[in-house]
């Protein structure tokens, strides 16, 4: 493959995909996820759809496993009732 794109099309394509991953790349959560996944070695693992990085309790979570240095998993900190509840699919965690 040639390094050179001839669409003026897809070159605006890739340039605006790597325009938005460099703006990711800068946002609070994103460095606090490359910090947590330098430190531990995986990346924080959370519940819920509502865990983004924009929201404020995922990144006080990902900032207390740094500071605490215990990796984020909220699988591991269930119970093993509500792990077992979980795997059944019979609650869910928001």
């Amino acid at each position: 493959m040639s390094k050179y794109i001839r669409s003026p099309k897809l070159r605006q394509k890739i340039l605006e995909g790597k325009h938005r991953q460099n703006k990711f790349d800068n946002t609070v959560g994103a460095k606090l996820h490359k910090k947590h996944k330098e430190m531990f070695g995986v990346e924080p693992k959370f519940f819920g759809m509502g865990n983004s990085y924009e929201d404020w309790n995922a990144l006080e979570s990902i900032r207390n496993a740094i500071k605490t240095g215990k990796p984020l998993n909220q699988y591991e900190e269930l119970s093993p009732e509500d792990k077992e509840l979980f795997e059944q699919g019979a609650i869910e965690i928001d």
